[in-house]
């Protein structure tokens, strides 16, 4: 393979990467506490295989509703780490 051929190929490459990344068409996986493995949390995701980690796409939002957290009512991140009110989703049999 010549040169710029190879040069295509990777730019091609890391392209279609980027634009992935900016589509949130990736699937995150989060099986720590995060908004996405909260009970409370009404983002769009779904138990993985083992029932240990919540799959949704990276960039996902959802609506917090605990009325006990200060984000009640507000959007957040699937990978939103900072509630102090987190609970484990039920359809997280596994998760330790």
């Amino acid at each position: 393979m010549n040169r710029n051929k190879a040069l295509g190929l990777i730019l091609s490459m890391s392209l279609t990467s980027d634009r992935r990344k900016r589509s949130g068409n990736m699937a995150a996986l989060y099986g720590k506490k995060r908004c996405a493995s909260c009970e409370y949390w009404s983002g769009v995701r779904a138990p993985d295989a083992c029932a240990e980690r919540s799959k949704c796409g990276a960039n996902e939002d959802g609506l917090c509703n605990n009325t006990k957290a200060s984000f009640y009512k507000r959007k957040t991140k699937a990978d939103y780490s900072g509630c102090s009110k987190w609970e484990k989703w039920s359809k997280l049999t596994k998760m330790r």
